[in-house]
């Protein structure tokens, strides 16, 4: 299997058709022996899976992606591609072959479990559950394609013509002519005796004919599932009209508390008791048209990027790397800092190249608010999982540890670390001398949600890599807390690096802070100018911005690198306005405040966005 811990996007898959369709977007396609089909899909490496032939529903979902983040543990988001039936109504022209995806509406967060709640006498639903929102960086993905299409129009014949590359594929997956798609009125149900024919023109509802460049359309708002398939057209009409649903679906249900995705879906039926199945493998063409757009504006996901800017961060990433490749007793490094001053940017950076170099063992990515993130609880499972890829000779140790002691991911931390860790090492002792050094990354230690648990794990931690036995040393990151200082005391100096970022001289940390602007607002330019381009007095200079603008913005920064990368992201915000309306915006309101109140400095603008009036599509 290509390297698990490239991929990113989880992507689940329904039916054999979507499987196919997904596989036709795919820019790229890896070869494996698994169950998964790994892609590329512009900047992201992709896992596709399907559920079970046969196997439908919240359940079977919930199963495919458990073992889908289990494979690929940097998967941290997900898409639910499929087909759905339609809840046209007058409001919302809904027709077969359009593109649903799901998105925050009504008070609901995407995806409404319309079989979970209570029914009421007059016939409605009262919900008494909700489910979590499609993550972030898609919602922002899908304000940016919502405002491509009102500026560029809809691209999704185009890209459903290029994917059908031959006359079989047209054939069937190409979306059917004008004339299958009748919408029966909620009274007239499924006659098995009747033919189209006996139909007359009383039965549909008229409906007027699309323009020629909007023949698909790409709806989003709330999509209704359920562990049952949708083929009552009246209580249809009702859940469009009480909740403003736009179609119908039997997985995102089960995914949504535990897997956050978006979820894509293409029309193949109107949820009634009409269903054809005609319609079912043309609809993933658009869908899958549509998730390609969607990942192609959606910033990166690997936790291992964004990195340092190149010829940023020199003498601290060259101190590491020699520490990291060279013989020194200095078995642990401590790269301590205050909130804000780069660590986690350090330590992905520092990851990427011990990757490059096969010399990364394992890593664990601590953040604050994320279950599975914040618990020490999955630390040494994530760490003896990578680290059998890198030493399989580990692996019949782990399995056999995992296998003879019940459900050992529940037990106590030194439980974990004796039979995941340090039982396998001792097993395979004699062969380490053979073997290079690995390096375990440890990121944002303090963002660990039990102090106690801190300071147990680093013991734990220090007895693997006290001496060489082993053949491994340890990274880790963390603001300068108590506990993790405490910890730290009971080894000798001599035996750990500790790297405070606060001593940088604060000559250089301008010098990469200024490098960093100044790269990221020339993109900036460049961007904004190639969508003005037939505006040319919109604009940017070629010298824009100028120097004095960057040299404020960087003395505002100084010692921040969160504040230079907000401030950049703010600036190309272009919801509220021009980048040069956005970097004027961020300078007076840092005039305002505290230069030394640099966190206030960093979010200020950003909530005084909110603050002010605002129209309906901000």
């Amino acid at each position: 299997m290509s390297d698990p811990s490239l991929y990113t996007i989880g992507w689940i898959c329904a039916i054999v058709p979507e499987f196919v369709a997904a596989r036709l977007f795919l820019d790229e396609s890896k070869n494996d022996n698994n169950s998964y089909q790994l892609g590329r899909m512009g900047k992201h490496n992709v896992a596709i899976a399907a559920l079970p032939h046969g196997e439908y529903g919240e359940s079977s979902a919930a199963v495919v992606a458990r073992d889908l983040i289990r494979t690929f543990e940097n998967i941290r988001v997900g898409l639910l591609v499929g087909i759905g039936g339609g809840a046209p109504s007058p409001e919302k022209d809904i027709r077969l072959g359009d593109v649903v995806v799901s998105s925050p509406t009504g008070g609901y967060d995407g995806v409404l479990q319309y079989d979970f709640g209570k029914s009421m006498v007059d016939g409605k639903l009262e919900m008494t559950g909700f489910l979590n929102q499609p993550p972030i960086a898609f919602r922002t993905a899908l304000n940016v394609l919502i405002a491509d299409i009102e500026i560029e129009g809809n691209w999704l014949e185009n890209d459903i013509e290029k994917a059908l590359k031959t006359e079989h594929l047209r054939q069937k997956y190409g979306r059917p002519s004008s004339d299958f798609d009748k919408l029966f009125r909620s009274d007239i149900s499924y006659n098995p005796n009747k033919t189209m024919a006996h139909y007359t023109t009383s039965d549909f509802v008229e409906r007027q004919e699309r323009s020629p460049d909007s023949t698909l359309v790409i709806h989003h708002g709330l999509i209704a599932s359920a562990n049952q398939v949708m083929k009552d057209a009246q209580k249809r009409d009702i859940l469009a009209k009480d909740k403003n649903v736009l179609c119908f679906e039997m997985e995102a249900a089960g995914l949504m508390n535990h897997f956050p995705c978006l979820v894509i879906r293409g029309i193949c039926d109107y949820s009634d008791s009409h269903k054809n199945k005609k319609c079912i493998r043309s609809s993933p063409s658009g869908q899958k048209s549509t998730r390609s757009k969607i990942l192609s504006i959606t910033t990166p996901l690997n936790q291992h990027e964004p990195r340092c800017h190149p010829s940023t961060r020199a003498n601290i990433l060259h101190g590491i790397e020699r520490w990291a490749h060279g013989p020194s007793k200095q078995r642990v490094y401590w790269l301590s800092g205050m909130a804000g001053t780069g660590k986690s940017i350090i330590a992905r950076t520092v990851a990427h190249g011990l990757r490059e170099t096969n010399l990364l063992g394992a890593t664990f990515f601590f953040k604050r608010g994320e279950r599975d993130r914040s618990s020490a609880s999955f630390l040494f499972s994530t760490l003896a999982k990578q680290l059998v890829r890198q030493r399989p000779e580990l692996s019949p140790y782990v399995v056999k540890a995992i296998k003879t002691t019940d459900d050992i991911f529940s037990k106590c931390l030194e439980e974990q670390f004796s039979k995941l860790i340090l039982g396998p090492l001792i097993e395979t002792s004699s062969k380490a001398g053979g073997f290079k050094n690995l390096i375990l990354i440890v990121e944002a230690l303090d963002e660990c949600s039990d102090e106690k648990d801190v300071e147990a794990l680093l013991h734990l931690l220090f007895k693997v890599v006290d001496s060489d036995v082993y053949a491994l040393k340890l990274f880790i990151t963390s603001r300068p807390e108590m506990a993790i200082r405490d910890a730290f005391d009971f080894i000798n100096s001599e035996l750990h690096v500790h790297h405070q970022l606060q001593d940088t001289p604060g000559d250089i940390i301008s010098r990469d802070i200024t490098v960093y602007l100044e790269y990221q607002l020339t993109e900036i330019r460049v961007w904004w100018n190639k969508r003005c381009s037939k505006i040319p007095t919109e604009q940017l200079a070629v010298d824009w911005p100028e120097n004095e603008k960057i040299s404020l913005l960087v003395k505002i920064a100084i010692p921040l690198f969160l504040f230079a990368a907000i401030a950049c992201r703010f600036i190309r915000d272009d919801v509220f306005g021009s980048p040069e309306e956005q970097l004027l915006k961020l300078i007076q309101v840092a005039k305002e405040g505290s230069v030394q109140d640099k966190l206030g400095e960093t979010y200020r603008p950003v909530l005084r966005q909110f603050q002010g009036k605002r129209t309906e599509k901000e």
